[in-house]
């Protein structure tokens, strides 16, 4: 655009989960995800050896961005896997916890 024009700001065609801010965390980070239309999604957080940690959101959820908060409070430091699915799409963000 030409300085003092207007701004277009694109948005992604597919789902996109964003990395977790602030990350490192201790003890709780936010996880933010993008969606271009409804659908129905499963975001749930692993740990390194595959063991799921909590479910963070699930259903269906309408177009836009949503976020939601992950309390790492309770656990151990080390990484931990942020985990997006809608039907045969997946994203995943890997988060470090310091406690």
């Amino acid at each position: 655009c030409e300085e003092g024009g207007p701004r277009l700001i694109a948005l992604p065609s597919m789902m996109k989960l964003y990395q977790n801010v602030p990350n490192p965390f201790n003890p709780s980070t936010t996880l933010t995800y993008f969606l271009p239309g409804d659908a129905m999604i499963d975001l749930r957080v692993y740990d390194a050896v595959g063991r799921e940690i909590a479910v963070l959101d699930r259903g269906t959820r309408g177009a836009g961005i949503h976020s939601v908060v992950f309390d790492g409070g309770g656990l151990g430091s080390g990484s931990y896997f942020a985990v997006l699915r809608s039907g045969k799409d997946v994203e995943i963000v890997r988060m470090i916890l310091l406690m």
